[in-house]
């Protein structure tokens, strides 16, 4: 015959009903991947200096008229900073 006090330890050791393990790893993997998506975020705007020099570059060098070559260059700069942004952001969504 089980005593109240042994009743007791068996019902607080048993886990919550809605609990289970693969819920519990769902939720670390979408932690994680919420983690991961704010370091891309913030490497994104780690980025955004190299993205303003692109557009300065693209913006002034055209208005001054120079070679389209130096335009293109500040265009490349901005386009290259989008894009890692983008390919972070999808890299850690997979």
């Amino acid at each position: 015959m089980r005593t109240a006090g042994a009743a007791r330890c068996s019902a607080i050791a048993k886990p919550p009903v809605w609990y289970s393990e693969t819920y519990a790893e769902g939720l670390e993997l979408t932690v994680i991947k919420l983690l991961l998506l704010l370091i891309a975020i913030l490497f994104g705007l780690l980025l955004l200096p190299f993205v303003a020099v692109g557009l300065i570059f693209s913006g002034v060098f055209a208005l001054l008229a120079w070679p389209l070559a130096i335009s293109l260059a500040g265009a490349v700069l901005i386009a290259l900073g989008i894009l890692l942004i983008i390919i972070g952001a999808i890299a850690i969504l997979a």
